[in-house]
């Protein structure tokens, strides 16, 4: 309806993923409007929390990795994870630009399906299969560092874009990450004191499958959502909100504009802080519970149904 009341075809014909952008510079069309971005949250999170979520220190433990060991891992797809995400989403916003309307969902699918394989891939271990224990750890984590630490921010794009001029409504759609959060976390700890933290396998293999059935639902040439035009003067200076043709501001020059403000320099700077904090409390705390304070799994993830409970 949207394409025939401005007289031009529409983008996406004959079922297929490769589009063009209307060449008068209008809006893009975000696809997966079927699948709304509360649920890709849910899904993110519920992902997250079963396979590199807090449960990971004690995944390792279970498996003889020395906390010196964990602190490699850890900090390893940390920094491994920083350059992919901006190589990565920066490759999306240019597809954007060339007006591949899937490109968001397509990454979505790929960062779910990689790191389902690349976090399953060290049931070689519990197998007993002769590799070094060391290198599949190291070589899942490193991996799922590069195919999983972009894809929150392309779901954050995916969701603006697809809310519109209804911006507002980002955190209300956000949540629901929070509440899978908590309750993943919760049903998993008690799982994990019954069966063991194999049943972490299970889990990331039942939701990494399920998102990539459901994201490729929402590829459908018939479940799309014009948003509404972005106000004057709140231009996104990425590719992702210019019409097709258009000069795009790289993802370089951006970050020099904001390093140079003192405010967000600041800002900045202070992120940085958190980050190191919540990196102890992300990484490591689960391991302080069930190592030196003898805490339960359970016990574990009922700590976060606590946190998200004040979040909320």
């Amino acid at each position: 309806k949207y394409w025939a009341q401005r007289g031009r075809t529409h983008p996406v014909a004959g079922g297929r993923a490769r589009a063009r952008a209307p060449a008068s510079g209008g809006v893009q069309v975000p696809v997966g409007a079927m699948v709304r971005p509360r649920w890709i949250y849910f899904a993110y999170f519920s992902f997250r929390a079963v396979s590199i979520g807090r449960f990971s220190s004690v995944f390792f433990l279970d498996r003889g990795v020395e906390p010196s060991e964990m602190g490699v891992l850890f900090s390893g797809d940390a920094v491994i994870g920083m350059f992919a995400t901006g190589f990565l989403t920066t490759r999306v916003d240019r597809q954007l630009a060339g007006g591949f309307l899937h490109a968001r969902v397509h990454a979505i699918r790929a960062c779910f399906a990689l790191s389902t394989v690349a976090f399953c891939s060290q049931c070689v271990i519990d197998l007993g299969l002769p590799v070094p224990r060391h290198a599949v750890l190291l070589a899942s984590r490193w991996l799922n560092a590069i195919a999983f630490s972009p894809c929150m921010p392309i779901v954050d794009a995916h969701t603006l874009a697809t809310l519109g001029g209804d911006r507002a409504r980002f955190g209300e759609e956000r949540l629901y990450g929070a509440v899978a959060w908590a309750v993943v976390n919760m049903v998993l700890g008690f799982l994990m004191d019954i069966f063991g933290t194999w049943i972490m396998y299970i889990g990331t293999a039942i939701i990494g499958g399920l998102v990539v059935v459901l994201m490729r639902a929402a590829m459908s040439p018939g479940h799309e959502q014009v948003p509404k035009a972005v106000p004057e003067g709140d231009e996104s200076p990425t590719a992702a909100y210019k019409g097709a043709g258009e000069a795009n501001v790289s993802g370089w020059e951006l970050l020099m504009s904001y390093v140079h403000d003192p405010k967000i320099f600041s800002f900045l700077f202070a992120i940085l802080c958190l980050g190191m904090g919540m990196s102890l409390v992300e990484n490591l705390l689960f391991l302080l519970f069930v190592q030196d304070m003898g805490s339960s799994n359970a016990l574990c993830g009922f700590s976060v149904v606590v946190t998200v409970a004040f979040e909320i």
